[in-house]
Parts: C-alpha cells; sequence; structure tokens
C-alpha cells in the first residue's frame, strides 16, 4: 500500500512510514505486531443547524397600455357615408339616406354632420364584408356614446336597408334598427321602392340637352348612348357611380333587382 507498511498476518495493524530526514531508503527496522486493544466506543450525536440566508430580488414589470386614437371626421358626403381625416371613406352600416338631390338629402347631411363632423369617432364593425364595392370601409359609427346610424332612422332621417331583408346578410344592430324604423317616423320618398313612371315632357331639339338624364335621381346619370354601373362589368361608354334612384323609367337597365335603387 502506498505511503505505509502493513504488518505481515495483521489486517488491523496500519504504521506510517517514519518521516525522519535521516531515515534513508536503505535503512531497515523491524516490525512487530501489535494486537489492537478492546476500547468501549461512544458516540456522540451533535446536533447542527444549517442558516441559510436567501436574497430575495424584486422584479418590477410597467406595463404601459396602448391607445388607439379615433379617426377624426373630415367631411360628411350625405347621411351614410363620412370622410375620415386618414383619408378613408366610411359607409354607414344598415341604414340609407337620400342621395344628393334627392328628398332629404340636406336634412339627413345637417343632421349627421351635427352629430360627427370635426369629432373623434369610433368605428366598428359588423356586416359581412369589411368594404362595399366602391372600396368605403363598412362601420357602425360612433360618437359620444351615440350610435349615428340609428340616431338617423329613429329620427325618420334615413331607413334600415342592406341587411339580412335584402340579401346583404344579418348584422348585430339589425333589429334595433328596424324597430326603429316605422312608417310614422319615416316619411321619405326614400321609402318607395315601387315608383309609378313619370311623364317626361318632350326637349324641343332647339333647346340644350340636359346633363343628368331626368329618369334618375341621386346620382347624376348622364345623358349618353348608354350608362353602365361604375365597377360593374357593362362597356359603357358612360359610366355613373351609385346608388341611383330610378323615378322614371329605367332606359339603361341600372336598376338589376327592381327594387327601384340601380348600382348598389
Amino acid at each position: 500500500m502506498p505511503g505505509g507498511v502493513r504488518a505481515p498476518g495483521d489486517l488491523s495493524c496500519y504504521i506510517e512510514p517514519r518521516s525522519d530526514s535521516t531515515m534513508d531508503a536503505s535503512e531497515t527496522r523491524p516490525v512487530t505486531a501489535v494486537a489492537a486493544p478492546t476500547m468501549a466506543t461512544t458516540t456522540t450525536t451533535v446536533a447542527t443547524t444549517t442558516t441559510v440566508e436567501t436574497t430575495t430580488t424584486l422584479v418590477t414589470t410597467t406595463s404601459i397600455a396602448t391607445t388607439v386614437p379615433q379617426p377624426r371626421v373630415a367631411a360628411v358626403v350625405d347621411g351614410d357615408t363620412l370622410d375620415l381625416a386618414n383619408g378613408e371613406q366610411v359607409r354607414l352600416i344598415g341604414i340609407d339616406a337620400p342621395e344628393r338631390g334627392a328628398c332629404g338629402y340636406a336634412e339627413a347631411t345637417q343632421a349627421l354632420e351635427a352629430l360627427v363632423l370635426d369629432k373623434a369617432v369610433g368605428l366598428a364593425s359588423g356586416a359581412v364584408d369589411d368594404r362595399d364595392r366602391y372600396g368605403r370601409l363598412l362601420r357602425y359609427v360612433d360618437v359620444d356614446g351615440v350610435d349615428a346610424g340609428f340616431a338617423l332612422v329613429q329620427a325618420g332621417l334615413a331607413i334600415s336597408r342592406y341587411d339580412s331583408r335584402d340579401g346583404y346578410g344579418p348584422h348585430p344592430r339589425e333589429a334595433r334598427y328596424i324597430a326603429a324604423d316605422t312608417p310614422a317616423q319615416t316619411s321619405r320618398a326614400l321609402r318607395q321602392t315601387t315608383r309609378a313612371p313619370t311623364t317626361i315632357a318632350t326637349v324641343p331639339p332647339a333647346a340644350p340637352r340636359q346633363s343628368c338624364d331626368p329618369n334618375y335621381s341621386g346620382a347624376c346619370v348622364p345623358i349618353a348612348s348608354d350608362v353602365d354601373c361604375a365597377g360593374g362589368k357593362g362597356n359603357g361608354p358612360a359610366y355613373v357611380r351609385g346608388p341611383v334612384y330610378v323615378v322614371g323609367t329605367d332606359i339603361y337597365g341600372l336598376d338589376g333587382d327592381g327594387d327601384g335603387v340601380g348600382c348598389e
């Protein structure tokens, strides 16, 4: 065993080598085996308490709420359409107000201006589509806790329309709009979905031609050999962006579903 000498035949005795520097490798000393005395062994158990100091580091996380600013209304086109300061145009969901030149246009437009013009408004989705065929956002418009579209219907300045009753799909506020839209409140010509043809006086040959066809109201329908809805499949040569209202004879076939409104 390295570092010591074990007595021959004795497994209980281990003799450490001498550390005297005067003893060299050639010196030999006799080793006498000594029996280990029998001794009583006392075991003492000492309870040891270990204290561990724990350092707790508190990490404070600061949450910063991000508020998205509401868009501002820059202009009101009519009773159901408005322009935002960010360049987007919004078509109110579930209502229809008179177009420019139609009966009730001024009142509906002024009412919507009083509600939203130059104000920050909340926009809420709810229509089946995000945008209409003209690229306008389809949204509810809420301002100061008031649903602008519902307010116009309730005041008789617009009707509930473009919902599950006419193929556009339901919207969340539809039942409320329909309930507010009663004949007693809405006595506008806009409600008339079928109109009797209007007799058109013959224009003398010498008189200048009108720029807009008198068979239609709302958007100006030009007088041409043929007029189609802008964005549709027709090939012109003239186009109109709707909706337009048929007040006479639908000579250009703009009212495809026969409800009195063309280029919807």
